[in-house]
């Protein structure tokens, strides 16, 4: 073999390796740019809006609301709690993931020594 020809791969330049993360939808990338009061602000308004009033913004709302808007009315018609859930976890934090164990008291006691 000829050590200096230069080998070709099925990757593309870019791109190291599998599909990677999948971006987040553009409406997201928006609310990302937000302080947090004003997210905050601005999700309590919207989330008390009926359907109807929720439709007004999307269409004569500022760039922000008619995202947000555009978000939620999408949660309430096509049953997508992940974007619903982004707003309450921005709101309210991330709830934390419970781990059970069932260690005993004396192998706890034993690795707290260490």
């Amino acid at each position: 073999k000829d050590s200096t020809k230069k080998r070709e791969y099925n990757y593309k330049k870019g791109h190291p390796g599998g599909p990677g993360r999948p971006k987040d939808p553009p409406e997201l990338v928006v609310l990302k740019m937000l302080t947090k009061t004003e997210l905050e602000l601005l999700m309590n308004t919207l989330l008390t809006k009926s359907k109807e009033e929720l439709k007004a913004i999307k269409v004569h709302g500022t760039a922000i609301q008619m995202s947000m808007a555009a978000i939620i009315l999408k949660s309430i018609e096509g049953g997508d709690h992940f974007r619903l859930q982004f707003f309450i976890e921005r709101l309210l934090g991330k709830v934390p993931d419970k781990v059970e164990h069932d260690a005993s008291d004396e192998l706890i006691k034993a690795l707290d020594r260490l």
